[in-house]
């Protein structure tokens, strides 16, 4: 992650409570039957790629722990479902802990891609009740393709889409687009830089498509 950091840019995020730890790559398994809202996971996922979403449980819908299966993080912050959603009953918040530092939610599993056009985006917004820190939150795609991407502003293997304030109260959208040189896989990130401490941002609706 250490190469992503070159990345220069301010960050929004929020102060918030009540972010949990997740500890392992076990925390963000499938849930329980008891949990609310719970959807089997291969029905979504079917549902998702029949939209033409590459991305796997974009909602955060799925599961228990953290913010459900196919969900990760790249700096040790927290990260949880909340409730309801921009869609659908769940969100994920993710909040900086200790130094002031960025904080990052990615897919997990790689995505493989064609050559051929893509867009990707996510909707961010601030916990109510938070205090906005610096602007700048916004999406991001890795990719691993040999023949690189064209299209989009990019350092290395990132593909850096729209980064701006975050709101509160409402909903906006990050998104990017890019073309793919050859076939490969990508992952899909949401980024803060330089986060205050305890301050959260709330994400939902993560989406990557072919054109």
């Amino acid at each position: 992650m250490a190469r992503r950091t070159r990345v220069l840019l301010a960050v929004l995020t929020s102060l918030s409570i009540g972010c949990s730890l997740v500890t392992s790559l076990g925390d963000l398994g499938g849930g329980d039957a008891g949990d609310a809202g719970f959807t089997d996971v291969s029905t979504q996922q079917d549902a998702d790629a029949s939209n033409g979403n590459l991305v796997s449980n974009p909602s955060f819908d799925d599961g228990q722990g953290g913010c459900g299966p196919g969900w990760g993080n790249g700096y040790g912050m927290t990260f949880t479902r909340v409730s309801p959603g921009r869609t659908g009953p769940y969100a994920c918040e993710v909040c900086v802990q200790g130094t002031p530092s960025g904080d990052e939610l990615h897919s997990i599993g790689a995505i493989p891609v064609q050559a051929g056009s893509y867009y990707a985006e996510a909707y961010v917004t601030t916990p109510d009740g938070g205090t906005p820190d610096e602007a700048g939150t916004g999406i991001l795609v890795y990719y691993a393709i040999d023949a690189g991407i064209t299209g989009c502003l990019s350092a290395n293997d990132i593909c850096q889409g729209s980064f701006s304030q975050v709101p509160t109260g409402s909903w906006q959208r990050t998104n990017a687009s890019f073309i793919a040189n050859g076939a490969g896989t990508v992952t899909v990130g949401i980024h803060t830089y330089r986060g205050t401490p305890g301050s959260c941002v709330i994400v939902d609706d993560v989406a990557l498509y072919a054109q």
